[in-house]
């Protein structure tokens, strides 16, 4: 699909320099073909869970197939889970929900 523009919490265990996790979830996903449209960009934000899991906000648009299947594959080839939010919730690959009250937000 090649079209709006999707937002996807990345698990972190410090902080992130944004240009840095492009370039490994890249390099180390060469199994998984690269989107063909479209960009990523940071969404200056980190979303901790009330069991302290950090997760680094992005959005990407174009071929949002091929960037989410880079971004999810890079994160269960490296343990970390990934997230969305539904409303008011955090969703995270593991089933986990949170209700954002709960969380804190930091804009970076």
């Amino acid at each position: 699909m090649f079209a709006g523009r999707e937002y996807l919490y990345i698990e972190i265990s410090d902080d992130v320099v944004f240009h840095e996790l492009v370039d490994t979830v890249f390099s180390s996903n060469t199994h998984i073909p690269d989107p063909v449209h479209g960009g990523i960009g940071e969404e200056k934000t980190v979303i901790i869970t009330p069991n302290n899991k950090r997760f680094f906000g992005l959005s990407y648009k174009g071929d949002l197939r091929g960037w989410n299947a880079k971004l999810t594959a890079y994160c269960k080839a490296t343990g970390f889970q990934w997230a969305s939010i539904d409303e008011d919730k955090l969703i995270t690959s593991d089933g986990s929900t949170f209700p954002l009250e709960d969380c804190v937000v930091n804009f970076l």
